[in-house]
């Protein structure tokens, strides 16, 4: 039975095809898989993973898909790491 209240999906990989970022070819499975099939089935108000570094996120029917890790430390301007921080951030209202 499908949970009746909200949905939040956190994963280290990437669940979308297209948010991979440049990664190709037989590497691109290192960073991600193709999850839509369950995005789409069970809709979870928002999914979000990290791994990639790239601040990437799209829309897939209702569910938010975001990434949302730090990255390396080379990676972040000073000042921005709340920023990062806060894409993660979901609301309490319903």
């Amino acid at each position: 039975m499908p949970f009746a209240g909200r949905t939040v999906v956190v994963t280290h990989h990437c669940p979308h095809p297209d948010l991979i970022g440049d990664q190709q070819g037989e590497l691109a499975a290192g960073y991600g898989s193709d999850l839509l099939g369950l995005i789409t089935r069970f809709e979870p108000e928002a999914w979000f993973f990290g791994h990639t570094h790239h601040r990437h996120e799209a829309q897939e029917g209702q569910t938010l898909v975001r990434n949302v890790s730090l990255g390396y430390p080379q990676e972040v301007q000073d000042g921005d790491e709340s920023v990062i921080l806060l894409r993660g951030r979901v609301s309490e209202g319903a």
